[in-house]
C-alpha cells in the first residue's frame, strides 16, 4: 500500500504539473479534478492520427539548416519537410503584423529612407537579421543616441515597419535581465527593438548588452539543483538614448569594458544638417511634420517587406549568397576601412557591412525600391560617424589604460608625488616637499620641458586596479610609456632621495602626459 500510495502521488504530481503548464499558455480549464484527470489522461494516451505529428519549437526563425523560416504567427515560408507549431513559455507577445501591401510599402514607407542615412541604415539593419542564421554571423546592436525629439524614435518605427506594427513591436528597456531573456528568444532571426536605454538600471546595462549579443542567458537551476537549459538566440538589436552606454554605466559608478562598446556601436542619431536624424524631409514643412507623417504611414503599411526578404533569400540558395555576402562585405572593408585600425574596429566595422550587404540584398531584389548603392552609401556614413564619435582608432582596452594613468598623474601629480630632479652629479634631490602630504605614490621628476613619474610597485597596482595586470604593464612597455631596464625587467632599479635608497619602480615617461 505504501508503494501504491508513492506511485499514485508521483502520477497526481505529475498530471497537475500538466494542467499548470497548459493554464500557464492560457488554456481555460474545468477546477473538477476528476474532469482534469481525464484531460491528463488524454494528453498522455493520444495518438496522432495518421501518424500526423507536429515539431513544436520554441523559437522563431530558421529551420531545417537554413532552408525554412518560422514566423510567429506560425506562417511557413519556404518548404518544409513537415508541420511546425510555434510554443513559447514567455507572456511577451511578438507582433509581427501585416498591413497593407508590400508595393505600398515600397513607395510609401521606404521611399521616405531615400537621402536618410540614418533611415536607410535601421530598415537596412532589419533585413540583415534575416542572414545572420544563414552566413554563421554573430548578434549585435546598434545604440541611436542624442538629444530628446531628435527623431531616435522615428527611426525605430521606420525599422519596425519592415518587421510589423511599430505601435506593437517596439518594446522598452525598461525590464530586468530575466525578461530580456524571453524577449530576445521570441526575437531570434529577427530584430529587436529597444527604446529608451535611460529606463534600463544603469548598473545592469552592459550585462544585458553583453547577453543579447551574446545570443545566451544566464544557467540557472530547477528544484531538483540541476542545471535547466539555458535560453539561446540570434539577433541584432536596434536601440535608443539620448546618452551613450558608456555614460549610462557610468551614472552607477561602472566603466563600460570594450567588449560591451563594441557589441553594442553607439551612433550619433543627428546627421550634421541641423534637422537632428533626417537630412531629407521629401517636401514636408519642417522635420516635425515630416517625423508624423512617417508615424501615420508606418501604421498603415507594416509588415511585409520582411517576408519577402526572407523569400528572396531562400530562391538564393545558402551557398551562393554566402558567397555574394562574403565578397561584399570584404570591399566594403578595404573601401571604408582605414588602414591599421584595431581588432575592435575591424569587428564592429564587419557589422556595418553585413548590414549594408543586406540594405543591397534588398534593393536588388526589388523590396526597398532604392537605387543601386544607395544603402552601402548610407551605411558607409553611419559606419563613420560612429568612427568619428569614437574618436580614435586604438582598442579600447588600450585607451583606457593611457586614460587611467594620465588622469591619475594629472589629479594627484602635485598631492602624491615628491617633486624632484637630478643635480650635476646625476643623484636624484627632492626639491619640493608635501606640505599636507596624503600618501606617497613615488617621485615626480621635473625636466627641462619634460615630467616624468617615478611611481612605487604597489601605487601603480592601486591605480591600475580593474585593468588587466600583465596586459596594462606590456602594453605600457612596448609603448613607450614606461621604461625597462637593460634586462628587459619591467621595474628598472633607481636609487631614490628620502631614505628610500634602492629600490624598483615604474618608469613612467613624459609621453603618458602628452599622447
Amino acid at each position: 500500500w505504501v508503494n501504491f500510495g508513492r506511485r499514485w502521488w508521483v502520477k497526481f504530481q505529475s498530471r497537475l504539473t500538466i494542467i499548470a503548464e497548459l493554464r500557464g499558455m492560457g488554456l481555460q480549464t474545468a477546477t473538477d479534478y476528476g474532469l482534469l484527470r481525464r484531460l491528463a489522461s488524454y494528453i498522455y494516451n493520444a495518438v496522432p492520427k495518421d501518424n500526423n505529428k507536429v515539431c513544436c519549437v520554441d523559437k522563431t526563425g530558421w529551420q531545417e539548416n537554413g532552408s525554412v523560416y518560422l514566423m510567429p504567427d506560425n506562417t511557413i515560408i519556404g518548404e518544409a519537410t513537415e508541420k511546425y507549431a510555434f510554443q513559447s513559455a514567455s507572456n511577451v507577445v511578438h507582433h509581427s503584423s501585416r498591413r497593407g501591401t508590400h508595393e505600398e510599402w515600397k513607395t510609401q514607407v521606404a521611399s521616405l529612407c531615400q537621402g536618410n542615412s540614418r533611415l536607410t541604415f535601421v530598415v537596412s539593419v532589419s533585413f540583415a537579421c534575416g542572414l545572420l542564421g544563414i552566413i554563421n554571423a554573430e548578434g549585435g546592436g546598434f545604440n541611436l543616441f542624442g538629444r530628446s525629439s531628435g527623431g531616435k524614435t522615428t527611426a525605430l518605427n521606420m525599422a519596425a515597419s519592415v518587421m510589423g506594427r511599430p505601435k506593437n513591436y517596439i518594446l522598452r528597456w525598461r525590464s530586468t535581465d530575466n525578461g530580456l531573456e524571453g524577449t530576445a528568444k521570441l526575437h531570434n532571426d529577427s530584430l529587436l527593438i529597444l527604446d529608451e536605454l535611460g529606463e534600463m538600471d544603469s548598473s545592469k546595462a552592459g550585462q544585458c548588452a553583453y547577453m543579447l549579443a551574446n545570443g545566451g542567458g544566464k544557467i540557472r537551476s530547477n528544484t531538483s539543483g540541476n542545471a535547466r537549459p539555458t535560453a539561446e538566440w540570434l539577433l541584432m538589436f536596434l536601440s535608443s538614448a539620448e546618452i551613450t552606454l558608456a555614460e549610462h554605466m557610468a551614472e552607477s559608478g561602472k566603466a563600460a569594458r570594450a567588449g560591451q562598446e563594441t557589441r553594442f556601436a553607439d551612433l550619433p542619431a543627428d546627421a550634421g544638417k541641423g534637422m537632428g536624424i533626417f537630412e531629407n524631409i521629401h517636401g514636408y514643412d519642417s522635420p516635425g511634420k515630416f517625423a508624423d507623417g512617417i508615424k501615420q504611414i508606418t501604421e498603415q503599411c507594416h509588415g511585409t517587406a520582411f517576408p519577402a526578404f526572407i523569400e528572396a533569400v531562400i530562391s538564393k540558395g545558402s551557398g551562393e549568397l554566402q558567397n555574394s555576402i562574403r565578397l561584399f562585405k570584404e570591399a566594403f572593408l578595404d573601401k571604408y576601412v582605414p588602414n591599421n585600425v584595431s581588432g575592435q574596429i575591424y569587428r564592429v566595422a564587419s557589422r556595418f557591412a553585413l548590414v549594408a550587404a543586406a540594405g543591397e540584398f534588398a534593393t536588388e531584389n526589388g523590396i526597398t525600391g532604392w537605387e543601386k548603392g544607395e544603402a552601402e552609401v548610407a551605411v558607409a556614413a553611419c559606419f563613420m560617424a560612429w568612427l568619428n564619435n569614437r574618436s580614435h582608432t586604438e582598442d579600447q582596452e588600450d585607451v583606457r589604460i593611457v586614460a587611467v594613468f594620465k588622469g591619475y598623474f594629472q589629479q594627484y601629480g602635485e598631492s602624491r608625488f615628491f617633486s624632484a630632479r637630478y643635480n650635476n652629479k646625476g643623484v636624484l634631490e627632492v626639491v619640493e616637499n608635501f606640505r599636507t602630504p596624503q600618501r606617497v605614490d613615488g617621485f615626480k621628476i621635473v625636466k627641462k620641458n619634460q615630467i616624468e613619474f617615478y611611481v612605487f610597485p604597489q601605487s601603480f597596482n592601486e591605480i591600475s586596479k580593474g585593468l588587466n595586470q600583465s596586459s596594462t604593464i606590456k602594453f605600457l612597455a612596448e609603448n613607450g610609456y614606461t621604461v625597462r631596464d637593460s634586462h628587459g625587467r619591467n621595474q628598472p632599479q633607481k636609487r631614490l632621495p628620502n631614505g628610500y635608497g634602492q629600490s624598483r619602480i615604474y618608469h613612467f615617461t613624459s609621453k603618458i602626459l602628452t599622447d
